[in-house]
């Protein structure tokens, strides 16, 4: 990949003779993250707002999150749940959908492999009310199959994938009398090597699983898991307590559990319930997931009435004990939550789903699952979203997003393996000491090719009318035409454009320069030689190297590193005026400037940093 860098030559900046910078304020840092608008004295690690922009994958540099969407189906109102597997076995990944509208089961075919063609096909037509899906070899044929629940039929069903396809379909009833039937899960349960079907339903409080007696998918044996779980609404399975064997887990929604049951002899005839938490205001979705890393199985749940997603630390490895920690608790209608190591750092992230923000977001595990997560919203604009899950669906190595939404109708999917186009970011306002006059803004960023880093400014004598941006600046500028002598609050906008999918720009710093009116000769040339402070410092491999002059004459400047090695020299004769010159790539270490002039001596000490 070919990199070119933003360079601040001397030539360039020459081009502005009536630059005037006592002063000089930068960032380097925005690892703090969003959310401090100012106006602030300095600026940190924090910064106001962003969009589309990653601010803590690498210290000191910002660049843009990948997360392009894709739409699969964008008139599918109504639709209950979508999920991801490979149903006619080409080796990516198609999709399924039920509708509690249209009563429809529905398979999309990922038909070129990476997501951007899909072919419709028809499971089922009229299994009324279609609420709860789930894919796998019932049959033991060496194809998936889907299992689904039926709310308004009662019905819990599954249809073999008759020619290993998805292009036939014949469907074979379970049971046809499961009140309210919502939920529907795949796991084998008795460990007897084939597949087993859980369901939950509404109106029975029923958890219950059928055990698939000749694993053939022909033959069903109904246990009750548990008969009085209020509302569930909500299945799944995992190892809870890490025996060996597979237990089940439950969401009830009037009841506000979240619980999960204990296959006591491993067979899936006896069953002990846990009570994990009892107050989970309107509980949605519980999946089992290892979030903290310590090898067993914890839970996530999404609370509708109370806007969380949680997850329940199995803290003794046995499900005896619970730590309940909140990801987001203002996630407005919270419905559905999943989890997969999304951003491929060998952690898992959580992703939700909510009806009433209209949302799909993924929160991403930085490596502390206690403490805040750092949120990252795919779509705002999923009237409805009901639906989310982690998969495979564009043939690379790396997981994909696929969410739907049951006002919209929308069906889409997200690769956080693609950059988008454009995202910005927006600084805290910044209040200088004294009214600036103002000099020039330089800001060095890692450009591959197709990308670049662009500059807005604005300052007002109002931090709470701080008034239009100015015009993009694609280049170090002057700012003494843009911005108005005096506006002491400051603020700036770093916009990341890329024309490559595969590739991202990163800003590294940005420096923006100015004149203290209060000063000697503030309105004007220097009052006085001066050896300006590298800015930023520490700084990355390409520093600036600044000086003023207040009257013509020569100026030696000479760059030493730690073991007193001259690393590069500067002379000549120079106007009045603010003047920099580009030192060229050096390596990390720690350097010493020292400048010579018409009797006047003066030393800057600075670091050089890798990215």
């Amino acid at each position: 990949m070919r990199i070119d860098r933003l360079l601040f030559l001397m030539c360039a900046l020459l081009l502005f003779p009536c630059i005037v910078q006592a002063d000089a304020v930068s960032q380097s840092d925005w690892s703090g993250g969003p959310g401090v608008p100012g106006p602030v004295s300095y600026w940190g690690s924090d910064f106001s707002i962003d969009t589309g922009i990653s601010w803590y994958g690498t210290y000191g540099y910002v660049e843009l999150l990948p997360g392009d969407d894709y739409l699969i189906e964008d008139s599918f109102e109504g639709t209950a749940m979508t999920l991801a597997a490979d149903i006619d076995g080409d080796g990516d990944g198609d999709v399924i959908g039920c509708n509690s509208g249209s009563d429809d089961i529905v398979i999309w075919r990922n038909a070129n492999g990476i997501g951007t063609s899909w072919t419709e096909q028809l499971v089922d037509g009229s299994f009324d009310g279609a609420i709860g899906i789930a894919a796998g070899d019932i049959d033991g044929d060496g194809d998936l199959d889907i299992a689904a629940a039926a709310m308004n039929a009662d019905d819990m069903a599954w249809w073999a994938n008759a020619d290993g396809l998805g292009g036939s379909w014949v469907k074979h009833t379970i049971d046809p009398g499961f009140d309210g039937a919502r939920s529907a899960a795949l796991a084998d349960i008795d460990g007897d090597g084939d597949l087993d079907v859980l369901g939950a339903a509404w109106n029975a409080s029923d958890i219950a699983m059928w055990r698939n007696l000749a694993g053939t998918g022909l033959s069903w044996q109904k246990v009750t898991v548990n008969s009085s779980f209020g509302r569930a609404c909500w299945v799944s399975s995992a190892d809870v307590d890490g025996d060996g064997d597979l237990d089940v887990l439950g969401a009830a929604r009037m009841d506000d559990d979240i619980s999960w049951f204990q296959n006591m002899n491993g067979s899936g005839s006896s069953w002990t319930e846990h009570l994990v938490d009892g107050g989970f205001d309107g509980a949605r979705c519980v999946t089992p997931a290892d979030i903290d890393s310590d090898g067993d199985i914890d839970i996530l749940g999404a609370a509708e009435n109370a806007d969380d997603i949680c997850w329940w630390e199995n803290t003794a490895g046995t499900g005896l004990s619970w730590t309940k920690w909140t990801v987001d608790g203002s996630y407005n209608g919270a419905r559905a939550v999943s989890s997969g190591d999304v951003d491929g750092d060998g952690d898992l992230d959580v992703l939700g789903a909510a009806n009433i923000d209209d949302d799909i977001t993924w929160w991403q595990n930085t490596g502390s699952p206690v403490v805040p997560w750092v949120e990252h919203s795919l779509n705002a604009d999923m009237d409805g979203a009901i639906s989310v899950c982690s998969a495979y669906i564009d043939g690379d190595a790396s997981l994909d997003i696929l969410g739907s939404a049951a006002d919209a109708g929308d069906i889409a999917w997200w690769s956080l393996s693609a950059y988008p186009e454009s995202g910005s970011m927006e600084s805290s306002i910044l209040q200088l000491p004294q009214d600036p006059g103002w000099g020039v803004i330089l800001w060095t960023s890692v450009l591959p090719s197709g990308c670049s880093v662009k500059m807005q400014v604005r300052a007002s004598d109002d931090p709470g009318d701080m008034g239009a941006w100015s015009d993009t600046l694609s280049a170090p500028a002057s700012l003494a035409e843009i911005l108005d002598t005096g506006d002491r609050y400051l603020q700036y906008r770093a916009i990341l454009l890329s024309t490559n999918p595969s590739h991202t720009p990163g800003l590294n710093d940005i420096t923006i320069t100015y004149d203290p009116l209060s000063a000697p000769g503030g309105s004007g040339a220097p009052w006085a030689w001066d050896l300006l402070a590298v800015s930023p410092n520490p700084c990355v491999s390409d520093p600036v190297l600044g000086f003023a002059v207040p009257e013509e004459g020569h100026v030696e400047l000479s760059l030493f590193d730690l073991s007193g090695r001259l690393a590069g020299t500067w002379e000549g004769d120079f106007e009045p005026g603010y003047h920099f010159v580009q030192t060229g790539r050096l390596r990390p270490g720690i350097y010493f400037c020292r400048m010579s002039a018409d009797g006047f001596e003066d030393s800057e000490r600075f670091a050089v940093v890798e990215r």
